[in-house]
């Protein structure tokens, strides 16, 4: 069973979080997985493998609120953080660093990990009898939350956000360096652009299980972002050069690929039972 005691807040604020959140768009947010830049070039990703049944349903419920992609709404979750009236899960789960499962007890506190808030905000968005306006939040949850849990630092209890690098003369946490600084690094198209040189066929064996996302992030922490190799890790006098940014490249590719191939998957799972329901 899933909890979903913190949705009646989703449906019941709506209204006064879409009129609010042009006002706190900008105003200053806790480090968010992959950045602007990453979060829609995962939606653009996804959007691209929505079946016809699908996408119909998504622009449907977009445009009845004036929004036009996925891609529009890709930060809508990062942008209300800082508001209070309205209950939202945790962008990251923290499993320990080498743990090779997750346990919903020992890494997502009363159901409001990325993981756990994943599962409501599905749970949400297939059930046609919510208000449309809750509907539209629970959505733009599972196109943030899919790309969060993607971020290995996000899937850890190693965040990166107390390690503070020099990087081109900035002091900067490791923690950004992976939102936004390797992507931004090696990019230099459109978000339309970049997410069809990210989108290539499925570089692993499809997952449809995001507990098992977080493990392959958290796996990436250990096995990469804390390896011993030279070309993976901090110098001596603290500082990141480009090098070990076009090292990690390929990795955070994948990981933004992989995020925008389930999130398609997902969301094409949701309308199709919905569809069956009618």
């Amino acid at each position: 069973m899933i909890d979903r005691s913190w949705m009646g807040h989703w449906a019941r604020g709506a209204r006064l979080a879409f009129c609010a959140v042009g006002v706190f768009a900008t105003a200053p947010t806790p480090a968010s997985a992959w950045g602007r830049e990453g979060h829609e070039i995962v939606a653009a990703i996804a959007e691209a493998h929505l079946n016809p049944a699908t996408k119909a349903e998504i622009d449907r419920l977009l445009r009845s609120h004036g929004e036009t992609s996925l891609a529009s709404i890709a930060n809508w979750a990062d942008n209300v953080r800082t508001l209070n009236f309205i209950q939202l899960p945790a962008h990251s789960v923290r499993i320990p660093v080498g743990a090779n499962d997750y346990s919903p007890a020992r890494d997502c506190a009363r159901n409001r990990c990325a993981v756990g808030g994943l599962a409501a905000a599905v749970d949400a968005f297939g059930d046609v009898k919510l208000p449309e306006d809750a509907r539209l939040i629970a959505l733009k949850l599972i196109v943030h939350l899919v790309g969060d849990i993607h971020q290995p630092l996000h899937a850890s209890q190693y965040t990166g956000s107390k390690t503070f690098v020099k990087f081109h003369d900035r002091s900067i946490t490791l923690h950004k360096i992976w939102d936004t600084e390797i992507l931004r690094q090696n990019t230099s198209g459109s978000i339309e652009d970049e997410a069809k040189n990210i989108d290539v066929a499925d570089p692993l064996e499809e997952i449809d299980d995001p507990a098992k996302w977080a493990i392959e992030s958290n796996e990436i922490v250990l096995n990469v972002i804390l390896s011993k190799d030279n070309s993976m890790k901090i110098k001596e006098d603290g500082s990141l050069d480009d090098q070990y940014l076009r090292a990690q490249w390929n990795i955070v590719k994948m990981r933004l690929n992989l995020a925008g191939r389930r999130l398609a998957n997902l969301l094409n799972k949701i309308i199709s039972q919905k569809e069956l329901q009618k």
